[in-house]
């Protein structure tokens, strides 16, 4: 409901129902609010969670990287004994296919050392010194094996017996120191990482949280306010529809209720073929009940009467106040004979009751007058005209009995 609608509504209550009426406005605002702001707090969140999922995503590239560069300097190391082994397995043999090995190693070795150096960008300084003495250590040692190849080729002839030379010299020239170096170095910046990522998560973690907390207090109180917004505008709303509908004294249904009831009670009347009656009613000594006692005593009697009509009928029965001491009862289904029977119930519950203790036994009694809607006339108006009619004939009758329109 908009503000001006509930500021309308607040203007036909009384200054009670204005007072609570403005209360639902302040509620609601403050819940409106208080919405924005959780709506707010998740698009902060989003955003937070964001740079936080970036950074542990860039801690996971680190790894990544690390790894690479792991395995990358296994190969290189690899692909340098192969050489190795291939070249020492030409200069004892001097067979040609033992050479292989070392063709083999040379080619992977190149892809490696390639591949390694893409693995650290221009600004790690320290990293892509030690790649590039790694180059130059792992390709002089290549040309290195190519020469001394070159000479059993060239049948120098001591070639054969440096054969564990090599070997040795392999073990010198600082390759595995290197490769210790970037394996030591790429350990270092893989727990910087580890700590980082830590970090992150664990910040991630306690944002989270807090995040959490916040928001389902801003929810809740929302929720609380607007729960309650909720409860005293559907109190008034009842309120209103219950004035509108309803004789504020006796809680019946007046006589726009009844309009409508009738209406729709006639159209199931018609479906289903059974009889509607009408009962028209009117208090038998209420105008001195009211004038010697005072209205006071006047709205007791029209309670207690209501009461005692209401305990006489059944609850598919209708009971309405016109207003005054005029009350109607519309019946759908009884035939007559028991109509009749319901009329003579009405009267003998009146005519011994006391309503109140300053009141004679007997004082209100009963004028019914009762109609039937014809089949082939279904008229509401004209329905409760005949009963009424019907109600003066009892009373010209005598009062405190029942007459039956023709």
């Amino acid at each position: 409901m908009t503000d001006i609608a509930l500021r309308g509504a607040a203007g036909k209550l009384d200054g009670d129902a204005d007072s609570r009426m403005r209360k639902v406005l302040r509620l609601e605002f403050i819940g409106r609010y208080a919405m924005t702001a959780g709506a707010i707090l998740c698009f902060v969140a989003c955003v937070i969670f964001t740079a936080q999922a970036n950074r542990i995503l860039d801690r996971h590239d680190d790894h990544r990287n690390t790894a690479q560069v792991t395995a990358t300097l296994l190969n290189v190391l690899a692909n340098v004994h192969t050489m190795e082994y291939g070249a020492g397995a030409y200069l004892s043999t001097g067979n040609e296919s033992r050479l292989a090995p070392f063709h083999q190693g040379s080619l992977e070795l190149r892809k490696n050392l390639s591949w390694l150096a893409t693995l650290f960008p221009d600004e790690d300084a320290a990293g892509v010194t030690l790649v590039t003495r790694l180059q130059t250590l792992a390709r002089g040692r290549e040309q290195e094996l190519l020469a001394a190849i070159g000479r059993q080729r060239a049948d120098s002839g001591d070639d054969a017996r440096t054969a564990p030379e090599l070997l040795a010299q392999a073990r010198q020239d600082g390759i595995e120191a290197v490769v210790f170096e970037l394996s030591t170095l790429q350990q270092q910046r893989r727990e910087q990482a580890d700590a980082r990522t830590s970090a992150a998560v664990q910040s991630a973690k306690t944002a989270f949280l807090a995040w959490i907390s916040l928001l389902l207090a801003v929810f809740c109180l929302a929720f609380q306010y607007s729960s309650r917004a909720g409860r005293l505008l559907k109190t008034a709303a009842q309120r209103l529809a219950e004035e509108a509908t309803h004789d504020p004294l006796t809680r019946l249904p007046n006589r726009r209720y009844l309009q409508d009831w009738l209406r729709k009670a006639i159209a199931r009347s018609i479906r289903s073929h059974e009889p509607l009656t009408a009962m028209f009613i009117d208090l038998d000594g209420f105008s001195d009940i009211n004038n010697t006692l005072g209205h006071e005593a006047g709205d007791d009697a029209l309670v207690w009467a209501a009461r005692t009509i209401q305990s006489q009928i059944r609850s598919a029965d209708f009971l309405a106040r016109l207003g005054g001491d005029e009350f109607v009862i519309i019946c759908c289904g009884p035939t007559l004979g028991q109509i009749e029977h319901l009329a003579q119930r009405l009267l003998a519950a009146f005519a011994g009751a006391r309503p109140f203790g300053r009141l004679e036994a007997g004082a209100l009694g009963l004028s019914i007058g009762i109609a039937q809607m014809p089949a082939d006339a279904p008229d509401a108006d004209a329905l409760l005209k005949r009963a009424d009619l019907a109600m003066y004939e009892a009373k010209r009758a005598g009062k405190r009995c029942f007459r039956v329109a023709g």
